[in-house]
């Protein structure tokens, strides 16, 4: 009798197949681990339940990172990515009720929990804070949310202004990781807040052992106030501000060719690398003054070649415009409604309102009602006065040991955070996120944040190991999610009771990421075997 194949000894012992879909939770598991984001949220949220609150908001931020959609059958989600015995949980046991009660849970402790965990991401990957970058975004809602007590119609980033929202405030270090986050009521003005937010960082900063940072902010955080408020606290910063009266005469009284003889090396991406000079800089002395209160700080009157570009033909636009406009009113004078002096007066203040290129036209309306006459024309010494500002924009420190280059390079480098609120908005998708009680509404943003800083350290690790070719960019968090997308898992089961978990073979992306971040092997992390 012939001995029986492999094959057929495998026909008649196999039962049947299911697949699961673990995705990228291969490459994103051991770094919620490394966080240590369960035992940060158990060791301050005690639960009466079998599944304890940390597995649930360890839960809640894969379900972030892989599938982000209103948070809605995740248990279905759950059942079918087979990560049940790695998240220490089964399906059944993340339905609505218990995913609330978790976030009720950790509502009071959102802080601190968020403290524990990037303070572990800066100790376990030696994150640098020397610089930090501060900003804020909003979210818009759609809906009443009359009861909120954070959702408020304010300025909108989303260019929704028909919609309440919520602002979020957050702080990155220098590669664009968050370090810091606050909630804040939709109408916030953004001048309000840098203070509370240096207070929050720096208790992360205590803990970290970090004495010499610098942050960086944009002009819409910078006032005199809040700068010489960072004055009085001995914080380095480095910001962009709006240029007023005093600072605009900064800005005038550099002579074109100092500025020109001052080039700085910094390049941005776009441009591909070496080649002529982009920015000009140079130092100025500046005091700034609110109430009784004073300050002297270094100013880099900086001179880019792009804005003067931009600057000049928003102002040849804004200026035809003008012209135009004042040439139908003139063409219209002295019949019917134009007969007016009033209202022909209101329809110039109307022309000029809003309209930059305003002071640049001088405009005579003689006569009386229906003996009107129109001069206008442009003032030449105010147009070169403009031309002159082209491309100019003051930027403010008190660091003394900063060079031009450096300066422009971090604030530069401000661009992180924005990237940052893209992935919330972009591959996290805030917006379906949103529940209408307050208190899950606040413990949801800090799964996010979570998430958020898990999906930044991937990049952070691929960037450091510095093994891609020069002439490619390394990948994105995104792309890196995405390589493991479609990444399956197998269960055989078979007739004697016995069941096999199969893997497949990796991609040479996939192992090239694995070798690169240092991470276990799938069949380790899912912890299926």
């Amino acid at each position: 009798m012939n001995q029986s194949s492999q094959a057929e000894l495998f026909a008649r012992s196999f039962q049947s197949r299911e697949a699961r879909h673990p995705g990228a939770a291969c490459l994103t598991l051991p770094l919620l681990h490394d966080l240590g984001v369960q035992e940060a949220v158990d060791a301050r949220c005690a639960s009466k339940h079998a599944v304890p609150h940390g597995n649930i908001i360890a839960l809640l931020v894969m379900n972030r990172l892989q599938a982000p959609r209103p948070l809605y059958r995740v248990q279905e989600w759950l059942a079918h990515t087979g990560l049940e015995p790695a998240l220490g949980l089964q399906a059944e046991q993340a339905h609505d009720t218990r995913l609330g009660e978790a976030l009720d849970a950790v509502y009071a402790h959102y802080q601190d929990i968020w403290q524990e965990v990037v303070l572990n991401a800066v100790r376990r990957y030696h994150l640098p804070l020397d610089w930090l970058h501060y900003d804020i975004t909003s979210t818009y809602f759609e809906g009443a949310y009359d009861e909120s007590e954070w959702i408020k119609f304010g300025y909108s980033r989303d260019h929704r202004p028909d919609c309440k929202q919520l602002n979020l405030g957050l702080t990155t270090q220098r590669h664009g990781l968050p370090l810091a986050f606050r909630v804040l009521v939709g109408n916030t003005a953004d001048q309000t807040t840098p203070r509370q937010n240096l207070e929050m960082v720096r208790k992360l900063l205590n803990q970290a052992q970090v004495t010499h940072e610098t942050i960086v902010h944009d002009r819409g955080m910078a006032n005199a106030e809040n700068l010489i408020w960072y004055g009085q606290q001995k914080q380095r910063f480095v910001s962009s501000v709006t240029a007023d009266g005093a600072l605009r005469a900064v800005l005038d009284q550099v002579p074109e060719a100092e500025l020109l003889a001052h080039p700085l090396d910094y390049q941005p991406q776009r441009a591909g690398g070496a080649g002529a000079p982009l920015y000009y800089g140079v130092w100025r002395e500046h005091t700034l003054v609110h109430q009784e209160q004073s300050v002297s700080v270094r100013c880099l009157v900086t001179y880019s070649v792009s804005k003067a570009r931009l600057d000049a033909q928003k102002r040849q636009d804004l200026l035809k415009r003008l012209l135009q406009r004042l040439a139908v009113i003139e063409a219209q004078l002295n019949q019917r409604k134009y007969k007016r002096r009033a209202y022909v007066l209101e329809q110039i203040h109307l022309a000029q309102r809003g309209n930059a290129a305003a002071a640049l036209v001088d405009i005579d309306l003689q006569g009386e009602d229906a003996e009107l006459a129109l001069h206008f024309q442009v003032n030449a010494t105010r147009q070169a006065q403009a031309k002159q500002r082209d491309g100019r924009y003051p930027i403010l420190t008190n660091c003394e040991d900063l060079g031009a280059d450096e300066v422009l390079r971090h604030l530069k480098e401000q661009d992180q955070i924005e990237k940052r609120f893209w992935v919330l908005k972009g591959p996290l998708r805030v917006h379906p996120l949103w529940l209408h009680k307050d208190e899950r509404l606040v413990s949801l943003v800090l799964v996010l944040m979570i998430a958020l800083l898990i999906y930044c350290l991937l990049e952070y690790l691929v960037r450091q190991a510095q093994r891609w070719p020069p002439s490619s960019r390394p990948p994105t968090g995104r792309v890196l999610l995405e390589a493991f997308a479609n990444y399956s898992i197998v269960l055989l089961r078979f007739a004697d009771g016995s069941q096999l978990w199969t893997f497949p073979d990796l991609t040479p992306l996939q192992t090239e990421l694995f070798a690169i971040l240092g991470l276990p092997f799938p069949q380790e992390s899912l912890m299926l075997v």
